[in-house]
């Protein structure tokens, strides 16, 4: 799964411009979420069509940063994550992001992007999704 991190100052209307901008293309949000920090924003996208979407928001000034992700499958309980985040750290993996995509119950979707998504692919395997 591909997503973008558009990362710029924490202002009204910033939202509304990117989502304005996607859909005037006809480009369809795939998941969305945002968060501030300080005086920033970190706004992830996924998008229907990734390529077009990260020329556009680049072309229109954005500090638009492609980012791939793994999608792991991991028990929803609590811990989870913790132990996840310790096995890439004990692997020297630098964790850049990492998101709870979709949550059913018994399992989540986490989302994970790092200095080295071939080697998370490889302790996951048998866990992920894509």
């Amino acid at each position: 799964m591909q997503q973008i991190t558009i990362v710029g100052a924490d202002r009204p209307g910033s939202l509304a411009e990117v989502t304005e901008l996607l859909s005037g293309q006809a480009i369809d949000i795939r998941d969305i979420s945002t968060r501030a920090i300080g005086d920033e924003t970190f706004l992830t996208i996924q998008v229907s069509d990734y390529d077009r979407a990260l020329n556009l928001l680049m072309v229109a000034g954005f500090n638009a940063v492609p980012e791939e992700s793994v999608l792991v499958r991991i028990e929803d309980k609590s811990g989870a994550l913790a132990v996840i985040a310790r096995q890439l750290a004990d692997e020297g993996i630098d964790i850049r992001g990492i998101s709870l995509i979709h949550q059913n119950g018994t399992h989540s979707a986490v989302a994970i992007s790092s200095d080295n998504d071939q080697r998370v692919r490889e302790i996951f395997v048998d866990q992920l999704f894509n």
